[in-house]
């Protein structure tokens, strides 16, 4: 006969996470708690080896052990509002699956509030977490449509460097991505239905193949026309600076041609079905130029 074993608590510890990140796809409307890893270190000191968050049950990641911030962490989760932010940092995040561009931003720590940290701005309501955005390298779905493209400065032929590009489908649904350095860019979004396409159009055949739908997309670019202050070794810029960048326009034709169109704020093109959209300024360019014009036009 076994004998009982009794368990008696003598501690229990518990601590406080100063840093937490809940990602949050604003396009789909889903939390994303697969793929993606971050780190921090504290601003100002790129030599530093990097605290590396965990994951939790949740998909969340958290951050423990940041310098300076033991005394707030051993106070544990049910401790009153931590004092003043105390020390800032720097965190990078990227995906491993691909799908959504990196990002670099800074944050005061302790944060002012309970919760994971919803990024550097706090629109009303916040949303339910960090957003990421559509990356160049997103893999292909072929559920998705696809518009993608390299996006350059009219006035110097330059990369137009972590431009927001949003595409707006025929139901004004707005689906974003983030180029890249070089200025390259995709967005994803569902293939509207054929109902959406042409709700007077007849069922498809072989005389009316779903090759041969399109409907419209329009999109519309936010780009800096001087270069982003990078914040990493990798030349990531602060992901609020990405934000903050003002609407642009695009041009329909190359700005060197002798009289192009003038530019407007948005672009519009034909998404058709089961193809990728790549965007251009005219057939003759493999660019998508936006902004002022270059200072010899006239």
């Amino acid at each position: 006969m076994t004998a009982a074993v009794q368990i008696r608590e003598l501690e229990r510890i518990a601590t406080f996470t100063a840093l937490g990140l809940r990602f949050w796809d604003g396009d789909f409307a889903r939390v994303v708690n697969d793929g993606m890893i971050a780190t921090a270190r504290v601003w100002g000191r790129p030599n530093d080896k990097p605290v590396i968050a965990v994951r939790t049950f949740s998909g969340a990641l958290t951050f423990q052990g940041l310098p300076g911030l033991r005394t707030v962490e051993n106070q544990g989760p049910d401790a009153p509002l931590p004092p003043p932010p105390t020390r800032r940092f720097l965190v990078e995040v990227a995906d491993q699956k691909r799908r959504y561009a990196s990002m670099a931003f800074g944050v005061e720590l302790p944060l002012p509030y309970r919760g994971p940290y919803v990024g550097p701005t706090l629109p009303s309501p916040p949303p339910p977490g960090f957003m990421v955005v559509t990356g160049p390298e997103r893999p292909r779905d072929p559920a998705l449509a696809r518009v993608t493209g390299e996006v350059a400065l009219a006035a110097t032929g330059a990369p137009a460097a972590w431009a927001m590009v949003s595409v707006t489908d025929p139901q004004a649904n707005v689906w974003n991505g983030l180029a890249d350095a070089g200025g390259r860019f995709s967005v994803v979004l569902p293939w509207p239905t054929l109902d959406e396409i042409d709700p007077e159009a007849p069922a498809p055949g072989a005389a009316n193949p779903l090759s041969h739908r399109s409907c419209p997309a329009t999109t519309a670019i936010r780009a800096s026309q001087t270069p982003l202050s990078p914040i990493t070794s990798s030349g990531i810029p602060d992901y609020a600076s990405v934000l903050a960048q003002p609407a642009t326009n695009i041009w329909s034709a190359p700005p060197t041609d002798p009289s192009p169109p003038s530019p407007t704020p948005s672009l519009a093109a034909d998404l058709r079905v089961g193809e990728t959209l790549v965007l251009r300024s005219g057939p003759s360019s493999s660019r998508l130029f936006v902004g002022a014009a270059p200072p010899s036009s006239p």
